[in-house]
């Protein structure tokens, strides 16, 4: 998960306590990465992780969505295809909080399908969209 997308988190939530969600086989560096370097997040479920090996309080690997317990203040996507991606967004989005953010990287100008599935889910449910370089953003609607 790339410092950029950890650092829009920091400026748009407030409380700490925050829980949130990487999918799509995480790397465990990074995952110990999130919590040291930011606090204020005290849970990461982990879908996919490449091992289960590394006991940390604050990872808990899962194999489904249907394992989370509570409403997240992030979910980090990191899928590249069109099917994939727009399951995972169906999957995980509702268990976003309102206000908070659902993203991943690797989006390029070259991968019209992986757009694609992203553009018509923010089209269906009326999201904005942002872009920063290869990584983008869409924050769930607070109404």
């Amino acid at each position: 998960m790339k410092k950029k997308y950890l650092d829009h988190i920091r400026r748009t939530t407030f409380s700490n306590g925050l829980a949130g969600c990487v999918v799509g086989k995480p790397k465990i560096e990074n995952l110990k990465s999130m919590l040291n370097d930011f606090p204020a997040i005290k849970r990461i479920y982990a879908v996919g992780a490449e091992t289960t090996e590394y006991n940390n309080n604050g990872i808990i690997f899962i194999n489904t969505a249907k394992e989370i317990k509570e409403k997240l203040d992030f979910v980090y996507i990191s899928e590249d295809d069109y099917k994939t991606t727009k399951d995972r967004l169906k999957t995980y989005f509702p268990f976003v909080k309102h206000g908070s953010i659902i993203g991943g990287h690797d989006l390029k100008a070259d991968n019209y399908e992986f757009i694609k599935a992203i553009l018509e889910f923010t089209n269906k449910y009326e999201l904005s969209l942002r872009v920063k370089k290869d990584e983008w953003f869409i924050t769930k609607n607070v109404w």
